[in-house]
C-alpha cells in the first residue's frame, strides 16, 4: 500500500474528487463502501472510526446527509471511505489522502496533477 496527499483544497474539490473516487469505485464493480467519521466529527471518540455500510450510489448523500446533521464538516473532519483495497480520506485539514497499491492509485496522482493539487507521497511510519 502507498498513500498520496494533496495540498488542501476548497469544499468544492474535495466534493468533486470524491464523487471521483466513487466513479473509480464503479468502475471496480465495489457496491457496499465502508464510512467512517474520525477527527473534527462531532462524534464521541468511542463513536469515531466505526464503519457503516453504505450502498455505492449513496455515499455521497449519506455524507451530505452528516454534515447536514452537524456530524461533520466537508474539509474540518476526517472522512474515510473505503473498498475495493482503495481508501479515501477528506480530511480534517482540507486535503486528501489515497492509500492503495501503487498501480490503483497512478489515476488519482495523474488526476491530481493536471488539476494541481500537488500530491506527494506519504513515507510509511516505521
Amino acid at each position: 500500500m502507498i498513500e498520496y496527499r494533496t495540498k488542501p483544497l476548497e469544499r468544492f474539490a474535495l466534493l468533486e474528487e470524491l464523487s471521483f473516487f466513487c466513479q473509480a469505485l464503479a468502475i471496480a464493480t465495489a457496491t457496499n463502501i465502508e464510512v467512517s467519521f474520525g477527527w473534527g466529527s462531532d462524534l464521541d471518540l468511542e463513536d469515531m472510526w466505526q464503519a457503516q455500510s453504505v450502498s455505492l450510489e449513496h455515499v455521497i448523500e449519506f455524507i451530505l446527509a452528516a454534515e447536514q446533521a452537524g456530524t461533520v464538516v466537508v474539509g474540518k473532519s476526517d472522512i474515510f471511505v473505503e473498498a475495493a483495497g482503495l481508501q479515501l480520506t477528506l480530511c480534517h485539514e482540507s486535503d486528501i489522502h489515497i492509500k492503495a497499491s501503487l498501480s490503483a492509485t497512478q489515476k488519482f496522482v495523474g488526476r491530481w496533477q493536471s488539476k494541481e493539487y500537488s500530491p506527494y507521497p506519504v513515507q510509511p511510519r516505521t
